[in-house]
């Protein structure tokens, strides 16, 4: 059970295993969450079933490169979460506010007060 939250709240799309074990594991115990996709040189590729989303609160599009998230929300939110891991020193030019969610376990994720704001960028600035 651990293993499928894991996958779920970091939305994890896929999982690539050489390991015979776990290919039986997939197999057996998780083919409601794993579908078998295809096998080449050993390894075996397995898509998580999952709605796909980036937003774990709120919705619209995100766009990541190294050091910028675009975020775009298709409607106003009061708040948004993103299932990016939280780190201090993320900034935006936009007047939005940014924070960390916590999600137990020592997990935050990015959460954005966006104040009527649908379109900007997180970037990392120490």
């Amino acid at each position: 059970q651990k293993y499928t939250d894991f996958l779920r709240l970091y939305h994890i799309g896929y999982v690539v295993t050489f390991h015979e074990d776990w290919k039986a594991h997939f197999r057996d115990k998780m083919k409601d969450v794993l579908e078998e996709k295809i096998t080449m040189d050993g390894k075996t590729l397995f898509k998580v079933r999952q709605t796909s989303s980036l937003f774990l609160e709120g919705e619209g599009s995100l766009d990541a490169t190294f050091n910028r998230i675009h975020v775009r929300l298709s409607q106003d939110f009061d708040q948004v979460v993103i299932r990016y891991n939280w780190t201090e020193g993320l900034k935006s030019s936009a007047p939005v506010e940014i924070f960390p969610f916590d999600m137990g376990d020592g997990v935050q994720f990015i959460g954005i007060r966006p104040k009527r704001v649908k379109d900007f960028e997180l970037k990392f600035k120490p």
